[in-house]
């Protein structure tokens, strides 16, 4: 019988169980994807082949063997058309349009680097080796270096008049590593931020960083007293320090946040590296955000940065320089006279009821076996859908579904046999049966699910001779399809774990207990909209900015 699992019960169970069974029976799966192009990921870093290398996988009653005729669709242009909204498509659009990269890149080459004074000895980057961030220590003093770019053209002023805005770009670095998954950590937030989350890091305000950007780019009235900034554009990851872009590999963007003072909830501008798209649909020109027409990300001055940045080549590989990069395009924007209208971030974060907190907020989940919980939840707010996306570790995470429109109760959630809202421990073949008469259910009551995220081998990439977990690197999915939420409407989340292959089953993510296996994971859904008399970039299920509220 299924028992539920939670917070150190789930690492005690874990340490007890050990590993899981081991299958005699070897195969190759169908995991591995041969992209359309076989070339370096950049010129700057050697040879990071892209091709098929087979994944040795145990068949036990655990894994499920990546498929490429089932699952989510990879990201891409045909899925934007699936959806109604002109608005939803023209945003999904805007992930592929090249045009972003090659004019970003050719900025960043004619770009003459200025060095800003933070005014402050302290070091706000770190570094350490593979594992757990606690063994971080500061960084070298020129690691800590920030640049502003100059270029005649982005200081006329002319931009912050347009469409689009004036382009400000800043660069931390250089940074020299050597693979293995190492940790570069940046992280600028005020020291009033540090004792509030008890952080140990150096920290430092990038006050001095905002008032570069409040220059002759972004043309502020006189009388401004609160600086709000529209964004209409960015980009926020690593570059090689000439002109070039770096995906992932080499350079994982663990998770990328520029806050602004006003902040409440992190990552009103945020990457991941799952939001790098697939090979054939540009790569990593999908993590520069550009908004629809007509919306713009309200960001209250001064920003601070918040990143977590992994060299994933394998160990010991050759010195490699590099920076991180931020670049933003944006206006001046005044409440009364904006045409822009405000695009708020709706942070679906999916939690079990009672979990083991992990770093970065992620929740601890059985590494080496199956587990799943469900959520009950109701929206607090009405507005179309703008955009969309999935955040998650595809490793560890199988499936995500959100029905919107009905409860639990009209789901009949009681009765598929999955037990609830703690995570609980599962077979294969009692988890498929469950999913199945999960479908079933859901079709018979005529509910919607809009967002459907499930691990197939059409997300994966495989890339030779890295630090990642069996070579794997997930690629974005296909957003949900355009929906309307109501005030007061009822949704229903659900999430299934298991491990991808035997390399993901053998994790370690746990201080606590470094000998069990377990996996540190996010599942979000992140819900674009634009909501009436609302300036702030981000919202969830906390008192200050509630959106939607979780049921007991």
């Amino acid at each position: 019988m299924a028992a539920p699992l939670g917070r150190l019960v789930i690492a005690t169970l874990l340490a007890v169980n050990g590993a899981a069974p081991r299958g005699d029976d070897l195969r190759e799966s169908s995991a591995s994807l041969q992209p359309t192009s076989a070339t370096a990921t950049s010129r700057s870093t050697g040879a990071f082949a892209l091709g098929r290398t087979p994944m040795r996988a145990r068949v036990s009653s655990t894994l499920l063997p990546l498929d490429s005729s089932v699952g989510t669709e990879a990201m891409s242009r045909a899925t934007c058309l699936t959806s109604s909204s002109d608005v939803y498509n023209e945003a999904c659009q805007l992930e592929f349009d090249l045009s972003k990269q090659q004019e970003l890149e050719s900025a960043l080459g004619m770009c003459s680097w200025e060095p800003v004074d933070l005014e402050t000895d302290s070091a706000f980057v770190k570094h350490g080796p593979p594992g757990f961030t606690s063994s971080q220590s500061p960084a070298p003093p020129e690691w800590n270096r920030v640049e502003r770019c100059r270029r005649g053209d982005f200081e006329t002023g002319a931009a912050s008049a347009s469409t689009a805005g004036a382009l400000e770009l800043h660069r931390i670095g250089p940074y020299v590593t050597q693979g293995g998954k190492d940790w570069t950590s940046v992280n600028t937030v005020t020291q009033a931020e540090q004792a509030l989350n008890g952080k140990t890091f150096a920290a430092v305000d990038l006050g001095p960083v905002a008032k570069s950007f409040l220059g002759e780019s972004w043309k502020w009235p006189a009388t401004t007293d609160t600086r709000i900034l529209g964004v209409r554009e960015y980009f926020l990851g690593a570059y090689d320090g000439v002109s070039s872009l770096l995906g992932y590999p080499p350079i994982h963007q663990h998770h990328f946040h520029v806050v602004h003072e006003q902040h409440t909830i992190p990552g009103e501008m945020i990457v991941h590296g799952d939001d790098q798209c697939v090979r054939s649909e540009g790569g990593v020109n999908c993590e520069i955000r550009r908004m629809p027409a007509g919306y713009a990300i309200p960001m209250h001055l001064p920003l601070t940065v918040d990143v977590d940045h992994q060299d994933v080549r394998a160990a010991a590989s050759a010195n490699f320089t590099w920076y991180t990069l931020i670049t933003i395009r944006g206006f001046p924007r005044q409440r009364s006279s904006s045409p822009f209208r405000t695009l708020t971030q709706v942070r679906v974060n999916i939690l079990p009821a009672v979990y083991e907190q992990g770093d970065f907020h992620a929740y601890i989940v059985p590494a080496d076996h199956i587990s799943a919980f469900w959520r009950e939840g109701v929206f607090n707010f009405t507005a179309p859908l703008v955009y969309s996306y999935f955040h998650t570790h595809p490793p560890w995470v199988e499936e995500m579904r959100l029905y919107v429109g009905a409860s639990a109760a009209q789901i009949g959630m009681e009765t598929v046999g999955i037990r609830g809202a703690n995570l609980t421990r599962y077979a294969r073949d009692a988890m498929d049966a469950s999913l199945s008469r999960l479908s079933d259910h859901a079709k018979q009551a005529g509910v919607q699910m809009p967002c459907h995220f499930r691990r197939s081998a059409k997300l994966l990439e495989v890339v030779n001779h890295t630090a990642e977990v069996a070579n794997h690197f997930y690629r974005k999915a296909a957003s949900c399809t355009a929906f309307s939420i109501t005030t007061g409407a009822p949704f229903v989340a659900v999430v299934v774990l298991s491990p991808d292959s035997p390399e993901a089953a053998t994790a370690h993510a746990s201080e606590k207990l470094p000998d069990a296996f377990l996996a540190a994971v996010h599942t979000f859904v992140r819900l674009f909209v634009h909501l009436d008399d609302v300036d702030y970039p981000t919202c969830d299920n906390h008192d200050d900015n509630m959106c939607f509220s979780w049921s007991a």
